[in-house]
């Protein structure tokens, strides 16, 4: 494993929960923001999902493409009530992402 553990990695899972534990710790700053570039460079799909602009489909699949629309689906049926708990971050990510 690299030194920066799951730091790199590239998948929609780390990469997002990433920008979620930013806003949680610092709001919207300059970190958050600069993580959510990172999340957005990963897969652009994930927040049309998250902020509702797109539904989830009701059946998920067995495999997904890495930057793909279906794992920004699945990121966000795995994910969608951590965000809700998070006061504004829905809101927020709706802002930053021009969803």
């Amino acid at each position: 494993m690299n030194k920066g553990g799951y730091r790199y990695d590239c998948a929609a899972e780390w990469r997002y929960t990433r920008v979620l534990l930013a806003f949680i710790k610092k709001g919207d700053s300059k970190y958050t923001r600069g993580e959510l570039k990172i999340a957005l460079e990963s897969n652009q799909y994930v927040p049309e999902y998250l902020t509702g602009k797109k539904p989830i489909p009701r059946y998920l699949p067995a495999t997904i493409m890495m930057q793909g629309e279906d794992e920004g689906f699945c990121y966000t049926a795995r994910n969608i009530k951590a965000w809700r708990k998070v006061s504004g971050a829905i809101d927020w990510l709706k802002e930053q992402a021009s969803c």
